[in-house]
């Protein structure tokens, strides 16, 4: 159950994302330029010490139907703004390794744009579970983010920093 519980910690921290009214927006992290590195930093690992190299961040939903809301960042500075089938299966793990959701359950996981993951959960044992999403997903596009220390809204938003 630790890792479940530092993960926890990692995206809950006061650094996560919070979306705002309406379903598409949201407000880029304001995490060190390299988050991975960060969470390393400050001893946020998975088992056996291995870095945490999908973050997701999340909130309330939007739908009413839905459980949860995520942005996830993936490494190398990509994210995805799916539900994402990686965060979907950890938020289950997580889930039930807290015993906070039942094997068999559907859960509704929505991403920033709105687009839906449903996943569910089968119990190996007291550690392990198979998870089992179903969703779309479709490539955007591919990109090279730059960042200029001078730019004042590099994180997305004025005054934000490294």
């Amino acid at each position: 159950m630790a890792p479940c519980s530092t993960y926890e910690h990692a995206v809950r921290s006061p650094q996560t994302f919070r979306p705002e009214s309406s379903p598409t927006s949201f407000v880029l992290p304001t995490w060190p330029a390299c988050p991975h590195g960060h969470l390393d930093k400050h001893g946020i690992t998975g088992d056996n010490g291995e870095s945490i190299d999908h973050i997701e961040m999340f909130s309330a939903p939007v739908a009413r139907d839905a459980h949860s809301r995520n942005f996830v960042l993936c490494p190398g500075g990509v994210y995805d703004r799916s539900p994402c089938g990686t965060g979907t299966s950890a938020k289950l793990a997580c889930l039930a390794a807290d015993k906070a959701w039942e094997s068999g359950h559907t859960w509704i996981q929505e991403s920033v744009i709105g687009s839906r993951f449903e996943g569910t959960y089968k119990r190996i044992d007291d550690r392990r579970i198979i998870p089992s999403i179903t969703g779309t997903a479709y490539v955007y596009g591919e990109t090279n983010l730059l960042h200029s220390p001078e730019d004042p809204f590099k994180a997305g938003r004025y005054g934000s920093h490294e």
